[in-house]
Formats: structure tokens, C-alpha cells, sequence
């Protein structure tokens, strides 16, 4: 079994639900470590959204990364995976 140490892991801030999107939750948590640490940064978030169909069912995930430089320039990388059945 291959176990990472807890210190690589990213740790959740806060879980709500969406008031704009029935079904969807945003999972805040910590930027990945590999990102972040550095002088240049100015602020950064991370978070996940997750949409439940009426079942309980998972049928989107979306992560949002934005990172905010110091120097005024700015990354965000968005992933979205749809889950399907058929």
C-alpha cells in the first residue's frame, strides 16, 4: 500500500452548500504545497465544487485553482469531470 505523508495531503477549510446551485457543494481547502510557499505570491485559493443529482448521485467535480502575484499577474486553471452512468 502506498501512503503519502499527511504533510502532502491538502487539508479541507470548510465544506457549504451553493446557494446558486441547488445540489452543489464547494469543498475550500488548503493550495497544494507545491504551489505554494513563495515570496511572489500575493493570495491563492483552491477550491472544489461537487453536484449531487436528486439521488445522491455524483455528477459533476470542477476544481478551481487561482493564484494572485504579487506583482499584479494572475493563474487560474479550472479541471471539470462529468460522471455519467450510461
Amino acid at each position: 500500500m502506498n501512503i503519502k505523508p499527511l504533510s502532502d495531503r491538502v487539508v479541507v477549510k470548510s465544506v457549504e452548500a451553493d446557494a446558486d446551485a441547488p445540489g452543489t457543494y464547494v469543498i475550500k481547502s488548503d493550495v497544494p504545497k507545491a504551489i505554494s510557499g513563495t515570496a511572489k505570491i500575493k493570495s491563492e485559493t483552491y477550491d472544489i465544487k461537487a453536484t449531487f443529482n436528486e439521488v445522491g448521485e455524483l455528477v459533476t467535480l470542477t476544481s478551481n485553482l487561482t493564484v494572485i502575484y504579487t506583482s499584479g499577474d494572475s493563474l487560474s486553471v479550472s479541471a471539470k469531470c462529468t460522471f455519467d452512468d450510461k
